[in-house]
């Protein structure tokens, strides 16, 4: 039977036998350890494999037809199929609060539906922590040696839910029960108020939601007690990502550049928790994949932050634009993205040359200021004419209202420079090869 013949045959292949050459097909991986998707493996093992009847083109897209429909099929059934609803509670579960317990008990507020439940928060002081000087996001790495607690990293609990309507985000974008102070209230965070119709248009989408808090431990209820396991971190993540998504098309142009830096910070965190499986042993035979979802979170990371317009990246507070500007080099150093990594490094040179500056000549400043302060009271101290004591104090007093405003600038100055500078000594290695290797081209191109 010749080629022409093959293509006029009519192929009915079961969906037994379509999967089982999947499965076959999935054995072949890319070249470099770089899992393909399926229709590229499908479309390397049709190569590879050489079964003669893959070798007509009506029999492979027939073969690529029926998988597609049965994953599609399986999609639709899933999407369809109802979700049981289940009652999460308002009282985290499983929290302890006594001495040994790295953990507190605090009462949180919903912006979205305004529900009031329990959640945890951490200790002062219980835990070492350490800043990744990559994403800027704190690592707990163990307890003080003096300390009884037992160790739990916190970070599993960074995302917070709203067991009512599922809304996910940070500690910060939830009102604080102040329960502490002289008359107990809430404390709103820096939130505005959600308009009603946002929130029936988020209450319309909790299916979806529902469905992926039940892909955690024990339907979801995991979330809401410290049995939290990375795994179910990791849907945590998502569900957040899930309501930052759906507020970003809902709100002004600069609320929706902070949710992008918050969606994109998200995608960073998600990144340690696969860079953490991967050094672990008993994943081993994942490390490939792995090691793909962690790059694919941090290109989801990059793109959050390009999309940020740079206006609202110099509304930012100095020290978020440093760090901001830290995360968007490493994620494009990861991912060899040229602009991005030339225009973040330049961003912080800038930065640290700045306020490095600025520091200087604020010291400066503050000496001269004390040298003319201590003549004035030297020679107030000689003056014998009471009118030009006087005089004297006065200049004195003007000298110290500047020095007061010296001094805090400084304080300023120098809180800016105690965050880049560490952020600039590990970056510039990295950032200085690749300036050297642009004069160098520059050269080149002019010899």
């Amino acid at each position: 039977m010749n080629d022409q013949e093959l293509e006029r045959t009519d192929y009915t292949l079961d969906e037994e036998t379509s999967l089982r050459l999947l499965a076959i097909s999935s054995m072949f991986r890319a070249e470099e350890g770089k899992v393909k998707t399926p229709e590229t493996i499908i479309e390397e093992s049709i190569t590879r494999i050489h079964i003669t009847l893959l070798k007509s083109k009506a029999a492979y897209a027939q073969i690529y037809k029926a998988l597609a429909d049965k994953r599609q099929r399986i999609r639709d059934e899933a999407a369809s199929s109802p979700v049981e609803p289940v009652d999460y509670p308002d009282e985290f579960q499983d929290l302890e609060t006594g001495i040994e317990s790295v953990f507190l008990k605090r009462k949180y507020r919903c912006p979205m539906c305004e529900n009031a439940f329990t959640a945890p928060a951490l200790k002062t002081g219980s835990l070492l922590v350490k800043v990744d000087q990559r994403t800027q996001m704190e690592v707990y790495t163990g307890v003080r040696q003096d300390s009884e607690k037992e160790f739990v990293d916190f970070s599993l609990f960074h995302i917070m839910l709203c067991p009512k309507c599922l809304y996910a985000s940070t500690e910060k974008e939830f009102d604080l029960w102040d329960a502490g102070a002289k008359n107990p209230q809430w404390i709103k965070r820096k939130h505005t108020k959600i308009p009603q119709k946002i929130y029936a248009a988020f209450h319309n989408n909790i299916e979806r939601r529902m469905r992926l808090a039940q892909s955690a431990g024990d339907m979801g209820r995991r979330l809401f007690s410290t049995e939290r396991t990375e795994e179910d971190a990791a849907i945590s993540i998502d569900l957040a990502s899930d309501t930052l998504e759906f507020l970003i098309g809902k709100v002004s142009i600069n609320r929706k550049a902070e949710l992008m830096y918050q969606l994109g910070m998200l995608n960073l965190l998600k990144s340690l928790q696969f860079e953490k499986q991967l050094e672990d042993p008993e994943l081993s035979n994942s490390f490939q994949e792995i090691k793909k979802k962690r790059l694919d979170s941090i290109k989801e990371a990059l793109k959050c932050f390009i999309k940020i317009p740079d206006s609202s990246v110099e509304n930012f507070d100095v020290r978020e634009n440093v760090r901001f500007n830290a995360r968007k080099f490493w994620a494009a150093h990861e991912l060899k993205h040229l602009e991005s990594f030339a225009q973040a490094g330049a961003s912080l040179q800038r930065t640290y040359n700045q306020f490095n500056n600025m520091v200087k000549k604020a010291e400066r400043e503050f000496q001269l200021e004390e040298v003319k302060i201590g003549k004035l009271r030297a020679d107030m101290n000689k003056a014998k004419n009471i009118q030009k004591k006087e005089q004297l104090a006065n200049q004195v007093k003007e000298i110290e209202k500047n020095l007061q405003l010296i001094r805090s600038g400084l304080e300023n100055y120098r809180g800016v420079v105690r965050v880049v500078n560490p952020i600039y000594d590990t970056i510039s290695v990295i950032y200085d090869k690749f300036r050297e290797m642009q004069r160098q081209r520059k050269r080149q191109a002019v010899g």
